[in-house]
């Protein structure tokens, strides 16, 4: 530590080139890292009682686990996380006391529970009656959310009735998707937003998927098979996902993305669990990638009007 010092304050002021610049700069990061040493070993573990998504993630754990059935262990619960704090920041932007919100397609409401502080009234349209009966119990305490069982291919509610919708991983598992999206720009206002999300098979984490189930891919499988709706997760790349909602007479103004990097469930789990500071720093750097390049994430996120 003495001689780098010496090295740093006397030597390579001598010299002052390019490789000379560089040392100095190595040699500093050296020096720093040297003297916080310490303290970067005493605080790199979490309590072994905290939960270390919930540092990264914050209140929106509560809600996410609330509407959630994954365990609290699960990789997938990791993604909702990713994909809610997304939903969240989008309807903040857009949120207003007199809009009207919908989200369909709902599942157990994790949405709904979100958007209801930020609109007049709150929808949710869930096809499954087991899910719709979860939303209810769990944002039982919100007034202002209505809740029914509706197939989005055929609604029932007049022609632009909400301002602001979300539809959300729902898409890929209906047959007459083209439908559906029509369906949805008939209940959009004149102005309003849609935000929707579908898996992104052209991502790193879908490739793999691709390459692991490449026999599934060759059946022809028919709505009602059993691997029908699993396999829906591997056929739309990007520019079909874009495909299908620009036929349906939508414009696109932003395209956004969580989830790039495919890193094992072990790994990230383990980050999270010791180095909470380093997976927070993880995190920023998977959401600035996102940003970057959306169309290689595993969830792709199309904002439109």
């Amino acid at each position: 530590y003495t001689a780098l010092t010496y090295l740093d304050t006397h030597l390579l002021h001598a010299r002052p080139t390019y490789i000379a610049y560089t040392n100095r700069v190595f040699i500093r990061i050296f020096i720093f890292l040297k003297k916080h040493a310490n303290r970067f070993k005493n605080h790199r573990r979490v309590p072994a009682h905290t939960d270390p998504l919930s540092r990264i993630f914050g209140p929106l754990t509560t809600v996410i686990d609330e509407t959630d059935k994954q365990p609290r262990e699960s990789n997938i619960r990791y993604y909702h996380l990713l994909k809610g704090a997304h939903v969240f920041s989008f309807l903040k932007q857009y949120a207003s006391p007199e809009k009207y919100f919908l989200d369909a397609g709902a599942g157990r409401g994790p949405y709904c529970m979100l958007a209801s502080p930020l609109f007049k009234n709150v929808t949710c349209w869930e096809y499954n009656e087991n899910e719709l009966a979860h939303a209810r119990k769990a944002c039982a305490r919100f007034s202002n959310i209505s809740y029914a069982r509706v197939d989005l291919r055929n609604t029932p509610a007049y022609d632009g009735s909400f301002d602001v919708i979300v539809c959300s991983e729902v898409l890929e598992h209906i047959p007459e998707r083209e439908q559906a999206v029509r369906e949805l720009r008939r209940l959009l206002r004149p102005g309003g937003t849609l935000l929707v999300s579908m898996p992104n098979s052209w991502s790193l984490f879908y490739l793999r998927v691709r390459i692991v189930h490449r026999a599934l891919l060759k059946k022809k499988l028919s709505p009602g098979d059993p691997d029908w709706e699993f396999i829906q997760h591997l056929l739309f790349p990007f520019w079909k996902i874009e495909k299908l909602l620009k036929n349906g007479g939508f414009q696109i103004i932003r395209r956004s993305g969580v989830n790039i990097l495919p890193i094992s469930e072990k790994i990230r789990t383990r980050l999270t669990e010791r180095y909470p500071k380093i997976a927070f720093i993880y995190l920023v750097i998977e959401r600035s990638l996102s940003r970057i390049c959306p169309f290689f994430c595993s969830f792709y996120f199309l904002t439109l009007q």
